[in-house]
């Protein structure tokens, strides 16, 4: 994410998490830390990036976490990866109707 906004001029300290960005706050959880994503308040994109290759155990527990925030704010929820197991939960949205 960083480094996206190189040629802007912004910098950002390699620890620093949360990026502010005109009136938007954008932050950075690490993968295997499902908790970390749990009880934030109006959130609007959830973006899971190659989730495909974490654990299978963590994938279903990560789906639970981020679906559950439907109900409370209705963000988009974008799960991104190259493919990985024909069991992985990617694979199982992909076939639900």
């Amino acid at each position: 994410m960083k480094r996206l906004f190189d040629t802007t001029g912004l910098r950002f300290d390699d620890k620093q998490t949360v990026l502010e960005l005109n009136g938007a706050k954008i932050e950075a959880y690490p993968s295997h830390h499902i908790d970390a994503i749990r009880g934030l308040t109006d959130v609007k994109l959830i973006l899971l990036d190659e989730a495909s290759f974490f654990p299978i155990g963590q994938q279903r527990l990560l789906r639970d976490a981020v679906e559950r925030y439907i109900a409370k704010s209705s963000p988009i929820i974008a799960w991104v990866s190259t493919p990985g197991s024909p069991d992985d939960v990617f694979a199982q949205i992909g076939k639900e109707s």
